[in-house]
């Protein structure tokens, strides 16, 4: 009946969402006889200060570097497309707790550290085998990894707890592309995919004590059909 009406709970707490982030990115294109070759950089500094059923207070940092490769070949006298590159990012980030105090940090509830590294590779080939029909096939492997490390409340508790899982495989993608006039295409595809969990699945609050959780990866299969231009 009154959908703008903050609930007790929120307004005794204080609750808010308050982040600052700090973003640098950068794109590099290099022109070859042949192709080009494009590397991205980026870094992102983030703090956040969210108090809802606990104060969480977290500083992190994220940066990557992916280059990539794209030409266009000519193989039995067929045209063909070539896309390859790779990707690394990861994170770091100081993960704190506290219990809610109209706002304000109370007792401290966790002191941990997240590390996240992240690892792909992929290359796709489209082949045509007529002017306007291509064969599309590709493939991606990556390797990620998470490490957790539990302070249990003190920076220098020396009983600190830590944790780490690894996610790794390869997905592929098969499919059709045509072109009947130029900037239309159709497509019909099929392509593997894998959901790997970060740190809001993999560390649980439970009741009101904080763990890792080795959570599995999520697999599935996307066919997707479609038209553009």
């Amino acid at each position: 009946h009154n959908p703008r009406m903050a609930s007790a709970s929120a307004l005794a707490g204080d609750q808010a969402r308050n982040t600052r982030t700090e973003r640098l990115a950068n794109v590099t294109t290099v022109k070859l006889d042949n192709g080009q070759l494009d590397f991205s950089t980026w870094v992102v500094h983030k703090s956040l200060y969210h108090p809802i059923f606990q104060v969480i207070d977290q500083d992190y940092w994220t940066y990557g570097f992916a280059p990539r490769y794209t030409a266009d070949l000519t193989v039995g006298g067929m045209r063909n497309r070539i896309i390859a590159g790779a990707r690394f990012f990861g994170g770091s980030n100081d993960a704190r707790q506290y219990v809610n105090v109209n706002g304000d940090r109370g007792a401290q509830t966790l002191n941990s550290r997240q590390d996240a590294y992240n690892y792909e590779a992929y290359l796709e080939d489209r082949l045509y085998v007529v002017p306007t029909v291509a064969l599309m096939a590709g493939a991606k492997a990556y390797r990620s990894r998470r490490d957790y490390t539990d302070f249990g409340g003190l920076p220098a508790n020396p009983n600190a707890r830590a944790a780490a899982t690894t996610y790794s495989g390869v997905n592929p993608k098969f499919g059709v592309l045509w072109e009947p006039v130029k900037d239309v295409q159709a497509f019909i595809d099929i392509t593997r995919s894998a959901d790997v969990p970060d740190f809001s699945d993999l560390n649980q609050t439970i009741g009101t004590t904080n763990r890792f959780v080795p959570l599995a990866q999520q697999r599935g299969w996307t066919v997707e059909a479609g038209s553009r231009g």
